[in-house]
């Protein structure tokens, strides 16, 4: 069997690259688990070891420290902006939905400005389909804005409220703006204000009652 490794320096590297800010969630519980099983078994596993190794070449490699600081350069006020219109649309949806996509990293771009995502993050958080009809939705002007008419489309799916009123008319009475996948409205019946309900607004089509 072979030794473990009980080396200081050891517990010291591994202090630094838990301060790099680009390591993942799973990295960072990891490396406080291996702080934690040093400092109460005075010292590693040969196994802990090689995994920590790769680890810390992940992050201390010249050329991925190169790449690092020319995204860091890349990492504007537009594409700050970008990730959080998606970071947002992310929290949102685990809120509603119970799920919990991207761990804790819509978080930290929300609340910290100085937090930049690796570009890796960047490009797979923000490159997907949903996530680009979620900047759509948050960049782009509402089609029906508040106080107009629009008549619902014929064919919705019906998992939605709406689909039960094809071709009836609508007022909306606002525009969300919580973070959703599509732009969506909440909206009553012309032929009865009291039903009142959320609907997106790709189902919604033109209305002649529309003056």
């Amino acid at each position: 069997m072979r030794n473990k490794i009980t080396d200081v320096k050891v517990l010291e590297r591994i202090g630094k690259l838990r301060e790099i800010d680009r390591i993942t969630q799973w990295e960072s519980g990891f490396l406080e688990s291996l702080a934690e099983s040093f400092n109460t078994w005075k010292g590693l596993t040969p196994r802990q070891y090689e995994i920590f190794e790769k680890i810390e070449k992940k992050h201390t490699d010249p050329s991925v420290v190169k790449g690092w600081n020319e995204w860091v350069k890349e990492y504007d006020d537009e594409k700050r902006k970008v990730a959080k219109i998606v970071a947002k649309y992310y929290q949102a949806t685990n809120r509603r939905n119970g799920t919990g996509y991207w761990g804790d990293l819509p978080s930290k771009i929300i609340n910290d400005d100085k937090y930049i995502p690796t570009r890796r993050q960047f490009e797979k958080m923000t490159g997907n389909s949903y996530a680009k009809r979620a900047i759509a939705s948050a960049t782009e002007d509402a089609k029906f804005p508040v106080g107009s008419i629009a008549r619902i489309r014929k064919g919705i799916s019906y998992t939605h409220k709406c689909a039960k009123y094809p071709n009836e008319d609508v007022l909306i009475l606002s525009v969300l703006e919580d973070a959703r996948e599509y732009k969506t409205s909440q909206a009553c019946l012309l032929s009865n204000p009291a039903n009142i309900f959320e609907i997106q607004q790709r189902h919604l089509k033109k209305s002649p009652n529309n003056k």
